[in-house]
């Protein structure tokens, strides 16, 4: 879904591995600092949007 919104907005977006990556860096790092301190997560998605698989 990220990739699709950054190629709607921007005309391009990064290759799929590369938006993964990045995701999975997010996701390490604030699982890690949710060990020392309260992390909030918001989810934005609606129940009527379907993420992208691409």
């Amino acid at each position: 879904m990220i990739r699709a919104r950054l190629k709607a907005r921007d005309g391009e977006a990064p290759p799929h591995a590369q938006v993964t990556a990045l995701l999975a860096g997010y996701s390490s790092v604030f699982q890690r600092l949710g060990e020392r301190v309260p992390v909030i997560t918001l989810h934005t998605t609606t129940d009527h949007e379907v993420p992208s698989s691409g």
